[in-house]
């Protein structure tokens, strides 16, 4: 119960600093807007500014609790400003709210109170990357004492400014402080859907209905509540990207009454996309498809070419590749590529090859649902039906390496987007300008993720911009026809709110259901995440209940083996839990980092293992799963366990850990 108040408190401290740093920029550019939007924009800024801060002095070698403690310490005079400013802003006009407003808030108060407790939980069995490397690699810097080159792990190179965050938490000892990180950015997304909704859509004083409703379809994607209980990026991604859409949308829509109100907008646009870039490499996508609309749209709304817009246009793009390139000039220095592993046909790189380069497309590629032109129309129902599946248990038959269980999630997108905007065409041109934006910038992404790499968690940014599309749409069928389709649109977008609340509720209170398959047993439950939340069950107990296998090797090696031991991961990557200097050791992740095909027998294999400390041994999989794949480091692993030549010190389900004497 006290790690979990710690976590919270370190929040508040964060959000204080963030909006301190951030809310100088904003009054600089955007001091007419009112507290409600300040406040959703001056967090992020902040964010993006406290990254840049923390990466800073991790690659000069600082990574000191003065700084973590001194960062933190700050937001207090910070919290102590957003409180000022908040009781000053109860002199501005706020929009009539009824019953609807009301319940909608309430709503998103359970939304949020459900995936805030599934984010005070340990990290579990569903966040497999941040276990590899969202939450991994920044504990392993914090142990070096810097950034560095990771070479057993090309995740490490990947824009990092959330991790920054997340390394900041760690520093202060609390791993559900740097879970937080990513919960905060599931709040601002639907406070800033509403807050966009509150300025743009004032026909009929419909803003606030429109954005409580839009708040909520977004609030409840199945894929958006899980994203929020666990550390990843993709929240973060959507919402700096969001808010640069948003403030362009401002930019664009703002009364004519000279440049600088329209030029101020762009520039916290273009702010915000610089820190988009440092989160994801996708953003490079978006990035273009701004771009895009800046250039085109006074020629497609005004049928005129305005004489500022290459400027705008120049400036934008200026600003947020400076605020960007940074980590990927980093990347080109150390691992000779600034976007590795990606285009090594091109641009080449450290400890990759053509064949980690061909496999690692492949291992993309099995994602999604194909690229037809009929996919292309299909795979939004396709995607708003899937599921997460979740091998079980391995098994062998024959020389055929299978999973012989799954576990199905219902974590997917919402229907409810699918069906409602299928409902566009029909509302003819009563769609808002704001809306028709949105539109056309979701449809973007999509076009972006078909093409690219098509993982649900992928389609995120677009969700905000289509959230609010689709609550104009519910909005309009409601006041504008008598059928009964208004009700059945109304109905499908309660449902899909409810829905989603079930599945935060299942996280927080119940467990994650699931059902399995092959074969048909007894539908399985996960540990909820409200008795370890509450300090009823102990942490530990709940990780090796939620991580079978790994998370008691790691604690089994931790406590068992001397601190200047190394450990060599294989068929595994979640080396969080481990409190050892550990590298992933199998020839995939790295190309030439380990010389596996220059050994000449066990003998020697063990012997450069020893000297170079990796005695210990983590294997995924037990030998008697072993598929015969003909790769040589698993060949050398078999012949070294059967002759006896490793000890075997630990073993539960799969997992086995080996001692080289």
């Amino acid at each position: 119960m006290l790690s979990s108040l710690l976590a919270v408190g370190l929040l508040l401290l964060l959000i204080g600093l963030t909006f301190g740093l951030g809310q100088t920029i904003v009054r600089r550019f955007a001091a007419d807007a009112p507290f409600a939007e300040r406040l959703v924009f001056a967090v992020p800024i902040g964010i993006g500014i406290v990254g840049f801060v923390v990466w800073f002095c991790g690659l000069i070698g600082f990574l000191s609790p003065i700084l973590f403690y001194g960062l933190l310490g700050l937001g207090l005079p910070g919290i102590g400003l957003l409180l000022w400013d908040a009781l000053k802003s109860r002199s501005e006009t706020r929009p009539d709210r009824g019953p609807l407003n009301h319940a909608a808030t309430v709503l998103l108060g359970l939304f949020s109170l459900c995936t805030l407790v599934g984010a005070l939980a340990p990290p579990s069995i569903l966040e497999w990357d941040a276990l590899s490397y969202h939450l991994a690699n920044p504990k392993t810097w914090l142990g070096h004492g810097r950034i560095d080159f990771l070479p057993w792990d090309h995740h490490s190179n990947f824009p990092f400014l959330v991790q920054m965050h997340y390394l900041l938490m760690l520093g202060v000892g609390s791993i559900a402080g740097a879970k937080l990180v990513h919960w905060l950015c599931y709040l601002w997304l639907f406070l800033s859907v509403r807050t966009f909704a509150r300025r743009h859509f004032t026909a009929d004083g419909q803003g606030a209905i429109l954005g409580d409703v839009a708040a909520l379809l977004l609030a409840s994607v199945p894929i958006v509540v899980w994203e929020a209980s666990v550390a990843y990026v993709d929240l973060a991604t959507a919402l700096f990207t969001w808010l640069a859409l948003y403030a362009l949308i401002n930019a664009v829509s703002v009364p004519k009454n000279g440049p600088a109100t329209s030029v101020s907008w762009l520039l916290i646009s273009a702010v915000l996309m610089g820190f988009a870039l440092g989160t994801k490499y996708t953003v490079l996508g978006f990035w273009g498809i701004l771009l895009v609309g800046i250039l085109g749209w006074h020629v497609v709304v005004h049928r005129t070419w305005a004489k500022e817009t290459l400027p705008h246009a120049a400036l934008w793009g200026g600003i947020s590749l400076l605020i960007g390139l940074p980590w990927y000039i980093k990347n080109w220095i150390v691992a000779g590529n600034p976007v590795y592993p990606f285009a090594y046909g091109l641009f080449g790189g450290r400890y990759w090859s053509d064949e980690n380069a061909t496999a690692y497309t492949a291992e993309q590629a099995r994602f999604g649902y194909g690229k037809t032109p009929l996919d292309l129309l299909l795979s939004p129902w396709q995607v708003s039906q899937e599921l997460l599946f979740l091998p079980s248990y391995y098994a062998t038959t024959g020389r055929r390496f299978i999973f012989t269980e799954y576990i199905v999630y219902g974590f997917g997108l919402s229907p409810v987007f699918v069906g409602l905007l299928l409902t566009l065409p029909f509302l003819g041109r009563r769609l808002s300008r704001p809306s028709l934006y949105c539109l056309l910038f979701g449809g973007g992404v999509y076009l972006f993720w078909f093409l690219i790499m098509q993982q649900t968690r992928y389609l995120i940014p677009a969700l905000p911009a289509f959230a609010l599309v689709i609550a104009e749409a519910v909005v309009l069928l409601l006041t504008g026809t008598k059928s009964f389709v208004r009700f059945l649109g109304a109905g499908l977008a309660g449902l899909s709110v409810f829905w989603g609340l079930f599945l935060a509720a299942g996280i927080a209170a119940f467990g994650v259901n699931g059902v399995r398959i092959l074969p048909n047993e007894p539908v399985p439950r996960l540990a909820p995440a409200l008795p370890v939340v509450l300090g009823a069950v102990d942490r530990r107990e709940y990780v090796e209940r939620t991580l079978p296998g790994i998370g008691a090797a790691s604690f089994w090696i931790n406590e068992n083996t001397e601190p200047q031991e190394k450990v060599a991961m294989f068929d595994e990557t979640r080396g969080f839990w481990l409190d050892r200097e550990y590298v992933w050791a199998q020839p995939d992740h790295a190309a030439g980092l380990l010389p596996w095909e220059e050994y000449r027998d066990v003998d020697d294999w063990l012997a450069d293992f020893k000297k170079r400390g990796y005695t210990v041994l983590l294997l995924g999989l037990s030998p008697e799963l072993f598929p015969e794949d003909g790769r040589r480091w698993r060949s050398l692993m078999a012949e070294a366990i059967a002759s006896g030549k490793l000890t075997p010190v630990f073993a539960k389900g799969t997992y086995r850990v080996y001692h080289i004497p």
